[in-house]
């Protein structure tokens, strides 16, 4: 056998022999809660039934029976992984109406006590449909912008007539579908959206003119994400806001996947400098209604980067403040960081070091404080960057930071090159350069 499939026959077996060894009760009580990711009496006395929980909890706890304290004072603990793996699958071999009331039961208490995401996911585990879709409904406006990859996969856990029964949540779908970069599944997702909705904005109803704005907006994203045709993109954004003349809850999304430069993210499709700038231009125009949005600042960061590579530093400077102003309003790392970057990079072209440093340091504690880890390590980078381009006096104060950068970050090179830490990777290749040591690597 395989060490993993060796090691986990091993753990199944012992979990099985200590399993058996308990009282009935305790067996019941443990498969029964075994779908809780956290356990608390009031939470396991819904899904069990039993009023005596919480002497439970902790009486399996000094038993040492794979049962976790993560706040022992207010009651709150968890199963080892590998036991609560061992357990569901025990408890799969009661029926799957069982498995479904513990799923019901649980994420009904949990929707009653303010956790709603945790409700879903026990909803949709236990393909309670039902349950599932109102509340989707309910918590999607809240989630367009920095939690739609959660609710992508919520969706896709759906079945698609159950998804089509909801207009908003099969629009959406689609839109996300095709921010993920999945155009197979766009591609199907679009085409039944057509049928569905390819009509219904003739009829002057606010909500059918906002569902085919929708769709208009899906199309115009998928323009430019898989056909490459800026033109495109853009008249199928004018149609969307003809349509939706005070825009619509899905423009409020964030994309990006992890890069650094927004100028660079287009360029992928398009290295026509005039092209993006008419493109970016006609896109700030278009979206003025929804001037605060975040992907109106990904348009003015595209564009500030346009003008820095024209060497235009006083309009990249004034596109990059307003960029800088919508990341900090709406408290997105995902536009923060590159703008950080790029401002960096314009204070010193400006030969104003001491700005460059003073503004990276001040986007350091903010991306700290929204807990924002990956964009944290970029803007680091880039500190470090300048490091390395500074005069003599700065270079010695920098080697230490620089064989530091290049301890931590060399994993990339087993890992294998992903898309987007490139900025990260060549800042490492840089450091090792710096240091002498590139061949070593």
């Amino acid at each position: 056998w395989p060490a993993a499939a060796s090691g986990r026959a091993i753990s199944d077996y012992l979990f099985a022999e200590v399993f058996s060894a308990l009282p009935p009760s305790d067996r019941e009580f443990l498969l029964s809660t075994s779908v809780l990711s956290v356990l608390t009496a009031p939470l396991c006395e819904a899904v069990t039934g039993r009023r005596d929980s919480a002497g439970v909890l902790e009486r399996l706890e000094r038993a040492s029976l794979f049962l976790q304290a993560i706040d022992r004072k207010e009651g709150w603990y968890r199963y080892h992984h590998l036991f609560a793996d061992f357990l569901q699958s025990e408890l799969a071999r009661g029926g799957e109406a069982k498995v479904r009331a513990i799923h019901s039961r649980a994420g009904n208490w949990l929707m009653r006590n303010g956790s709603e995401a945790e409700a879903v996911e026990h909803f949709l585990a236990g393909r309670l449909y039902d349950q599932a879709l109102p509340l989707l409904e309910r918590l999607l406006p809240g989630m367009i912008d920095k939690e739609w990859e959660t609710m992508l996969r919520w969706m896709n856990m759906l079945p698609p007539d159950r998804l089509e029964q909801s207009p908003d949540l099969l629009l959406a779908c689609a839109f996300f579908t095709t921010a993920s970069g999945n155009r197979e599944q766009a591609d199907r997702l679009i085409a039944r959206c057509e049928a569905l909705f390819g009509r219904s904005g003739d009829s002057g109803a606010p909500e059918e003119r906002r569902h085919i704005a929708s769709l208009y907006l899906v199309k115009s994203l998928y323009a430019v994400d898989f056909l490459y045709d800026y033109d495109l993109s853009i008249e199928m954004m004018r149609q969307c806001m003809s349509h939706a003349p005070d825009g619509i809850p899905l423009q409020g999304i964030e994309i990006n996947p992890g890069e650094t430069s927004i100028l660079r993210a287009f360029q992928r499709t398009n290295y026509d400098f005039s092209v993006l700038e008419r493109f970016f231009r006609e896109m700030i125009s278009l979206w003025a209604p929804v001037e605060r949005s975040v992907f109106v600042g990904f348009f003015y960061a595209g564009l500030a980067e346009l003008n820095y590579e024209r060497n235009d530093l006083e309009e990249a400077g004034r596109l990059s403040d307003i960029a800088l102003d919508i990341a900090v309003a709406q408290r997105s790392s995902k536009l923060l960081g590159p703008v950080a970057v790029l401002r960096g990079k314009l204070h010193m072209a400006r030969r104003k070091a001491e700005e460059a440093r003073a503004e990276l340091e001040w986007a350091d504690r903010l991306l700290k404080m929204w807990r924002s880890g990956y964009w944290t390590v970029v803007v680091a980078a880039q500190r470090l960057r300048m490091r390395m381009a500074a005069g003599d006096g700065e270079r010695e104060l920098a080697e230490g930071e620089m064989a530091d950068w290049a301890e931590r970050h060399l994993a990339w090179r087993t890992e294998g090159m992903q898309p987007y830490p490139y900025f990260l990777a060549m800042t490492t290749i840089q450091a090792l350069a710096e240091l002498g040591l590139i061949d070593e690597y």
